[in-house]
């Protein structure tokens, strides 16, 4: 499978520039689980993002207040950036990442996407934007105060 040519618009990296894209699709390995698969362990390190194509995913995560009785959430939206928390530091990841049903991902290694972090202003607003809408208030905060400190410079 390849990736869908909208699939870029569903996700912050359309404010990338087409040979950018470029880059980053040539980049990204297409994966595929069944349901019941692992993509990734708790505290196993980082080494990329994981772009939701198709299908589900289950994030178990028995620490987070948040979390239903059954200890996980099921992210299902074609776009959605799993596992975006440890792009910038290769930390742990926090939960565990199942295929809750068939899914197909694109994986983004580390250095591609802190290249286009470092060096491309709009991109990195825009990904932060992206990251807080489907965050807390501490991290809407934190949001405001990244983006002062970029328009100062």
């Amino acid at each position: 499978m390849s990736i869908p040519a909208n699939f870029w618009a569903k996700t912050p990296f359309d404010s990338l520039d087409a040979d950018e894209r470029a880059e980053f699709e040539a980049a990204c390995e297409i994966r595929s689980f069944s349901a019941g698969d692992v993509l990734y362990e708790a505290e196993k390190n980082s080494k990329g993002l994981y772009i939701l194509i198709s299908g589900a995913l289950a994030l178990a995560d028995r620490t987070m207040a948040t979390l239903s009785a059954g200890g996980e959430v099921v992210v299902d939206e074609a776009g959605a950036l799993i596992s975006r928390g440890s792009l910038l530091e290769t930390f742990p990841h926090r939960h565990e990442c199942t295929a809750k049903s068939a899914a197909t991902v694109a994986f983004l290694p580390r250095g591609v996407f802190l290249k286009a972090f470092e060096t491309n202003r709009p991109f990195t607003l825009r990904l932060i934007d992206f990251i807080v809408q489907r965050g807390s208030d501490d991290v809407r905060a934190l949001n405001q105060a990244i983006h002062g400190l970029l328009s100062e410079s």
